[in-house]
């Protein structure tokens, strides 16, 4: 008995003296078994064990119905709380609180006000649903943003192209112009050439002929002081005649080649001026015609250089190209994946639906009717 006796403390401890009464019930009928046999004293209390573990019968469920789980709930908790061993039995403060939580349900209809059981699962499946429905709602906009990103970076690499394209017609067309004015200078340089050589044979041959001229004069000049030293040795008038005359005429010959001499002489000079003037010439279009060549071949290089950058604008234009493809590519994965998920969720939802409040078949309703 005493053994029993602590069996039953034990049972009790810890429970707010909430089983008093059916333990000690319990308690007195093992007293009374166990005088019979030590086996039905074991079996008793095992079943002091146990009752602790069973559910204590406080009405609960029955007042509040199956349909809110919170009412039963709350409804457990005053009555643990003020030790009433069931709703008949002095129990009006939890009687109150399940009428609130009745009321407060037929309130709420169909919301959802409980964490257990279907209403969880049904929450949760809404939950879920709302995120689904705001992600792909998000997923359609990047979605968007993703086609509007491959329409431009398109348009970049077509503008590219485009640049490059004119910048390489450009580049053919300056090189085409250079090589046109190099060949143009070698062309006229050889023209040049050959004017200035025909120049300088000119002068060459009035040259020579300035020097027969003056080989000439030389000539007269010696028969005219042999016929003058003639004239001096002569003995009289009539000796000195002849050699009188030759001088007359050697002197008149020689003032005839100074004549022409003076003339071939200016032509010389005036050539010669001329030619100057040609090779001055030449000299200053061969410094343009350099100066312009080698400022078109700097144009060019610049030109090249511009279409190394273009080309490489377009190169990474393209890149951005692919990319902004692959970005495209994954977000319409990304949106179909939580289209299918929101259909998922709705026919999930659908197949876990919950009771909703019906104000025509509520108690009130009834009993005003």
């Amino acid at each position: 008995l005493y053994r029993l006796g602590l069996a039953g403390r034990g049972l009790c401890k810890g429970a707010a003296m909430r089983c008093s009464i059916p333990v000690l019930l319990l308690a007195l009928r093992a007293v009374a078994v166990s005088a019979a046999s030590p086996v039905s004293l074991a079996t008793e209390v095992r079943g002091l064990r146990g009752a602790k573990r069973r559910p204590i019968i406080t009405g609960c469920l029955e007042k509040c119905g199956f349909e809110d789980s919170s009412c039963v709930t709350q409804c457990q908790v005053c009555v643990e709380k003020n030790m009433c061993p069931n709703l008949a039995r002095n129990c009006s403060v939890c009687v109150n609180e399940v009428n609130a939580a009745l009321a407060s349900f037929k309130a709420y209809a169909n919301t959802t006000t409980d964490s257990g059981g279907a209403s969880l699962v049904h929450e949760g499946i809404r939950q879920h649903l709302n995120h689904a429905r705001l992600e792909a709602i998000d997923s359609f906009r990047e979605l968007r943003r993703a086609r509007r990103g491959v329409m431009h970076a398109q348009r970049q690499v077509e503008w590219a192209a485009a640049e490059r394209e004119e910048e390489v017609r450009r580049l053919k067309k300056a090189r085409t112009e250079l090589e046109q004015r190099e060949a143009e200078g070698k062309e006229w340089g050889h023209r040049k050439a050959r004017a200035l050589a025909e120049s300088r044979k000119d002068v060459d041959k009035l040259q020579k002929d300035v020097n027969r001229t003056k080989r000439q004069i030389r000539r007269v000049q010696e028969r005219l002081e042999k016929a003058k030293q003639r004239v001096a040795e002569a003995k009289d008038f009539a000796s000195a005649g002849p050699y009188a005359r030759v001088v007359v005429v050697v002197t008149r010959l020689e003032q005839r080649l100074r004549w022409k001499l003076r003339k071939q002489q200016n032509a010389v000079d005036k050539k010669m001026r001329a030619l100057s003037d040609q090779e001055k010439d030449a000299r200053w279009y061969q410094r343009g015609l350099k100066g312009q060549v080698g400022k078109m071949a700097q144009e060019l290089k610049q030109q090249a250089k511009t279409l190394r950058a273009i080309t490489a604008s377009e190169r990474v234009s393209r890149d951005q190209r692919r990319d902004a493809k692959n970005h495209y590519r994954d977000t319409v994965g990304s949106a179909q994946e939580w289209a299918s998920e929101v259909k998922r969720l709705r026919t999930e939802l659908a197949a876990h639906p919950i009771k909703e409040f019906d104000p025509s078949r509520s108690p009130e309703s009834e009993s005003a009717a």
